[in-house]
């Protein structure tokens, strides 16, 4: 599993943990999004078991076997073009898997286990809603993409890729989704993650034509570059996953 990634939505957003541990904050009843590729949902699933975690709803391992099943059918169906009974296909998700810890006293730990269509690095560039949220553990690693702009700046910049997400209007502009506090209703139907972030004291900023911000890196990227941020664990006796995205 070593192209497991551990995912943190700057801070405390649901399932996150990345960005609270680069911005060194504790948020002890935030959840975790384990993002994998469906074929190492079961093995992780299996781990999750053993040290007492259990899938909300089963009531045994089998029910973990059959859903993890039912995902596998539904992958390659929709692989061969024919009608897929998910709703996450268009998110590259083909399905997830949601854990609650059995054994630990206190808040209620869950975990989610979200089985990709693709690897997981590509996953979050390409299918992030922004650039806040584009930090993720590694076994040997914690990595943040845009550091400057996400815990310096408190920015961060909407994929050209969600673009379908926000209202097509001719009158919406740049400044439309910038942040200074005021009313969070002030462009029609946006995108729930769009308060939640605004709400933490983000400007939130979609890509005009023309517009340059110097705090955002432009050009080439890969994953580990200069421009990231990356934390290497003590864990020598752990290889992790060598890959190489560009953007």
């Amino acid at each position: 599993m070593s192209g497991t990634l551990i995912t943190i939505l700057y801070p405390g957003s649901l399932g996150h943990n990345v960005g609270p541990f680069n911005g060194r904050l504790q948020h002890p009843t935030s959840d975790f999004d384990i993002y994998l590729c469906l074929g190492d949902a079961y093995a992780m699933g299996t781990f999750l078991q053993s040290v007492g975690y259990m899938m909300v709803g089963s009531q045994g391992w089998r029910q973990f076997q059959f859903a993890i099943l039912r995902a596998i059918i539904n992958s390659v169906k929709e692989s061969e073009g024919g009608d897929s009974i998910e709703h996450y296909v268009t998110s590259g998700i083909v399905d997830i898997f949601n854990f609650t810890d059995t054994n630990r006293s206190g808040p209620i730990r869950r975990i989610q286990l979200i089985a990709l269509k693709s690897h997981p690095v590509e996953h979050i560039l390409f299918q992030f809603h922004s650039t806040v949220v584009m930090n993720y553990f590694t076994a040997d690693m914690a990595v943040s993409i845009f550091p400057q702009a996400s815990f310096v700046n408190r920015r961060s910049f909407i994929s050209r890729f969600m673009d379908r997400d926000l209202p097509n209007d001719d009158d919406v502009r740049y400044t439309d989704f910038r942040v200074t506090g005021g009313d969070t209703n002030e462009v029609p139907h946006l995108p729930l993650w769009v308060d939640k972030y605004r709400a933490r004291g983000f400007d939130i900023i979609q890509k005009q034509e023309g517009f340059v911000d110097s705090k955002l890196p432009i050009g080439r990227r890969f994953v580990g570059d200069s421009d990231c941020w990356v934390i290497k664990f003590n864990t020598p006796y752990l290889q992790g996953f060598q890959f190489v995205f560009l953007w």
